[in-house]
């Protein structure tokens, strides 16, 4: 299928088709026709074309595109998480710009894990466990892990600490004055719980369970949390455990905004978009998803090419984006 096509489904310019199935141009068009691009790519099988006229042609001039499979086990769609949703878009950019097919499969069956063998390539996206990735390596050997935390196994992966963002997260709350410091999120041995931990012992402050609000990560339980911690005043700052949480959490904040309690410093991890449209604009640690994406997928093809044969894994820093969501302690 051409960009002409794709242009007319969508009632876009082949210019602009171009430059978002490219990724070099990403503020050319707006998220929303952005993503009916892809999708549009995605349904009519867009392949390059370089790499269409080889397939038509079976010349040499450019090998035929490599076919990968994106898969993600704990979630059944990534609108239920807006931070992967984003990442998902990243990976799929790099590999529609690198000439691939994509297939996306969330929450994957045993039949349509069976289709992984058919895939040259496999990039595993978002948390999963190793009978996971066990039962990814027995259908395709040829795969990238892209996460918050790293995993074993053996298998090349790209990642963001989630324990080092909660740790530099803490540490800005305590710079502020903060002591008494929530956690919104999972209060399991999750990577950013025990980041949260580890920063309140540095700091020689006590681990106080009552301020451990454990959620799911999702809107509505960060606002209920927030409601919790609001109504029992026992802590001046909060870490939410992703911004998605976060958000919710500051829609309580505003609601409750008439009462006489002191304002509630809130800081999370991800960087979302949606993060610099709340009211206040949410601080947070930067998860940087185009880097990540962008490795992954080098990592993949490079591995598809035998250019590497060891695992490799990659990790890149989260960097604070310093908002308006935290106060100094009054």
């Amino acid at each position: 299928m051409s960009l002409k096509e794709i242009a007319a489904m969508t009632g876009t310019s082949v210019s602009t088709v171009s430059r978002v199935l490219s990724g070099k141009s990403p503020k050319c068009a707006s998220q929303s026709v952005a993503d009916k691009i892809r999708a549009a790519a995605r349904e009519l099988g867009y392949v390059p074309n370089q790499y269409a006229r080889a397939l038509k042609t079976g010349a040499g001039d450019a090998p035929a595109p490599w076919r990968v499979a994106v898969v993600v086990f704990r979630l059944s769609s990534l609108a239920d998480d807006p931070f992967f949703e984003e990442l998902y878009r990243c990976v799929e950019t790099e590999l529609l710009a690198r000439g691939c097919r994509v297939r996306l499969l969330a929450q994957p069956d045993g039949a349509a894990l069976e289709t992984l063998s058919e895939a040259d390539g496999v990039v595993l996206l978002g948390r999963c466990n190793q009978a996971h990735i066990a039962a990814v390596r027995e259908r395709n050997r040829s795969l990238v892990g892209l996460w918050r935390n790293p995993m074993e196994g053996e298998l090349d992966q790209v990642f963001c600490s989630g324990e080092k963002a909660a740790q530099a997260a803490v540490d800005y709350l305590i710079s502020l004055g903060h002591r008494d410091i929530a956690y919104i999120g999972d209060g399991s041995a999750e990577g950013r719980f025990v980041g949260y931990t580890h920063a309140l012992l540095e700091h020689q402050i006590p681990l106080r369970l009552p301020l451990v609000y454990e959620t799911g990560q999702t809107r509505e339980e960060g606002r209920a949390a927030m409601e919790r911690l609001l109504a029992e005043q026992k802590a001046t700052a909060v870490l939410c455990a992703n911004d998605w949480t976060a958000l919710g959490a500051l829609e309580a904040l505003k609601a409750h905004g008439g009462k006489k309690a002191a304002p509630v410093s809130v800081i999370s991890i991800d960087n979302i978009e949606a993060s610099v449209r709340s009211v206040p604009m949410l601080t947070t640690m930067n998860v940087p998803r185009q880097d990540m994406a962008h490795l992954a997928v080098s990592l993949l093809i490079d591995r598809l090419e035998r250019g590497h044969s060891e695992y490799l894994s990659l990790e890149l820093p989260a960097r604070l984006m310093e908002r308006d969501s935290c106060y100094l302690k009054a």
